[in-house]
C-alpha cells in the first residue's frame, strides 16, 4: 500500500525562512514610527519654521540612511557586494540610487519588480502614515497636551 504525505511531512531540504528578517523589520516596523514620530513633531512645530525645517531635514536624512540600511542588509542576503561608494550615491542622490541598486542587483525583469513593490511600499507608507498621525494628533489635542489651534 502506498504511504500518504502531506504537504506539512514534505522535507524540502532547505530551512524555511522567517518572514521578519532584519529588512522588514526595517520596513515595516523602524520606517513608519520614524515617519510618524517626524510627521507629529511637523505638525505641533509648524508655526516654528526653522524647527520645522530641522524636522524635515531629520526625516530627509534618517529616510536616506534607512535607505542604506535596507540596502547592505538586502545586499548580504542576496550575496551582492556594494560598491564601495555607494554610501555617497546614497547621500547625494537619495531614492534614485536605490532604484539603482534594484536595477544592478536583480536584473532589469527583477528591477522592474522591486521598483513596484517600491512604489506600493510608499503609497502605504504615506496612507498608514497620515492616519497613524492624524489619530495621534487627535489624542495629544484631546488629553489637552497640544492645543486646538495646531490642526488651524
Amino acid at each position: 500500500m502506498a504511504e500518504i504525505t502531506f504537504h506539512d511531512d514534505v522535507k524540502t531540504g532547505k530551512p524555511r525562512k522567517l518572514f521578519l528578517t532584519e529588512k522588514r523589520w526595517l520596513l515595516f516596523v523602524y520606517v513608519p514610527i520614524f515617519v510618524c514620530a517626524c510627521s507629529v513633531l511637523g505638525i505641533i512645530f509648524e508655526e516654528d519654521k526653522g524647527f520645522s525645517l530641522l524636522i524635515d531635514l531629520v526625516l530627509a536624512l534618517g529616510l536616506n540612511v534607512f535607505e542604506l540600511m535596507w540596502c547592505r542588509m538586502d545586499g548580504r542576503e542576496r550575496g551582492y557586494q556594494l560598491h564601495r561608494h555607494f554610501t555617497f550615491a546614497v547621500v547625494i542622490f537619495g531614492v534614485l540610487a536605490l532604484l539603482y541598486y534594484l536595477f544592478r542587483s536583480r536584473e532589469f525583469r527583477g528591477g522592474l519588480v522591486s521598483t513596484g513593490w517600491l512604489v506600493l511600499y510608499v503609497v502605504a507608507l504615506v496612507v498608514v502614515s497620515s492616519l497613524v498621525s492624524g489619530l495621534a494628533i487627535m489624542v495629544l489635542i484631546l488629553t489637552g497636551a497640544v492645543s486646538p489651534s495646531v490642526v488651524n
